[in-house]
């Protein structure tokens, strides 16, 4: 009965239809094991879940498919953790997962000098990860808020507009 209700098509989330087990393993992450895709769909259609483990029963790798589940679903995520280190973790096997879809191929999608390629249903994931520079792993440094703020296109500008206006004023 328990392998029944996991693969079941879960009714309604929030008034939108959420997709079956089967299709949450295979559209988001091919490695889940069966718990691990009920966990994601039972998670997905409750308000509140708890996925609780001890180390190394993949609760990470669970946690990367709802997230990527969620955002196929057009909702907004954001993952808080008690540690840096476990954040840092989410956002980088996120971060993999997604240029694993890019190198399977996908749509070309950014502004000029930053475009990326992503899987259909990931085009529109933007990733930030809040917090001192000095705490964040290196790996995904990339994807602090100071890091992003730097390579924007529009950072340049302002700094061309500032270096103007001290030349002008001296």
């Amino acid at each position: 009965e328990q392998a029944l209700r996991s693969h079941a098509l879960v009714r309604e989330n929030r008034g939108k239809p959420v997709i079956s087990q089967t299709e949450i393993s295979s559209s988001s992450c091919s490695k889940l094991n069966p718990s691990q895709s009920g966990a994601v769909g039972m998670s997905i259609s409750s308000t509140v879940a708890l996925i609780h483990g001890p180390p190394g029963t993949g609760k990470t790798l669970t946690l990367t498919a709802l997230i990527r589940q969620a955002i196929q679903n057009g909702d907004k995520v954001l993952v808080c953790a008690p540690s840096n280190i476990a954040v840092d973790t989410i956002l980088s096997r996120l971060a993999t997962s997604i240029a694993k879809d890019k190198n399977d191929g996908g749509v070309t999608l950014g502004r000029r000098k930053n475009k990326q390629t992503f899987s259909k249903d990931m085009s529109s994931v933007k990733m930030v990860r809040l917090g001192h520079p000095a705490r964040i792993s290196n790996d995904i440094l990339a994807y602090s808020l100071d890091s992003l703020i730097y390579h924007d296109e529009g950072t340049q500008i302002v700094r061309d507009v500032r270096n103007e206006i001290d030349d002008i004023h001296t």
